[in-house]
């Protein structure tokens, strides 16, 4: 927690400090007070980012998990979808946007980002993985295709929330 405090400090001081209002101290400043169970502060430091920044997909997204962390479900759930507007392959706004409408009781609308969170993700390990013949080997049974979906679905969540 110390930390995660002095963080918040350091990058708030840094943001305030440049007329400019640094995009990254802003971000910073935000993930650590949401960190610290503050939510409010980070959503106010938010705004103010985003007066300078309005149209960046990053602000966009944490303004989303402070709002869920104060309750305010619907308006985190536009704060994602903007976010995803601008950049359509955030895999974390993608994420939050689909545990958010599951948690709204909205499942069927839930899929879809999900799915392209996973198929992003997917996509991703396919460019790393220097061997195409283990993709093959992956492909070559539906049923090891679908436990691997749901492996990478529950690995993307758990790193959502660590």
């Amino acid at each position: 927690v110390e930390d995660w405090s002095q963080a918040a400090s350091l990058w708030h001081a840094l943001f305030l400090a440049d007329p400019d209002r640094p995009v990254e101290a802003c971000r910073e400043a935000a993930r650590a007070l949401i960190r610290l169970e503050d939510p409010e502060s980070a959503a106010k430091l938010l705004d103010l980012g985003r007066r300078a920044h309005p149209e960046d997909p990053d602000l966009l997204a944490l303004k989303g998990e402070a709002l869920v962390a104060m309750g305010f479900r619907r308006a985190a759930e536009e704060s994602f979808e903007h976010a995803l507007r601008i950049d359509p392959l955030r895999v974390d706004a993608l994420i939050a946007l689909g545990r958010l409408r599951i948690d709204l009781g909205l499942e069927s609308s839930a899929v879809e980002p999900l799915q392209r969170a996973v198929d992003r993700e997917l996509h991703r390990l396919h460019q790393v993985v220097e061997q195409p013949d283990i993709l093959f080997s992956i492909r070559e049974s539906r049923e090891n295709l679908v436990v691997a979906y749901f492996s990478l679905l529950a690995c993307l969540i758990d790193n959502l929330t660590t």
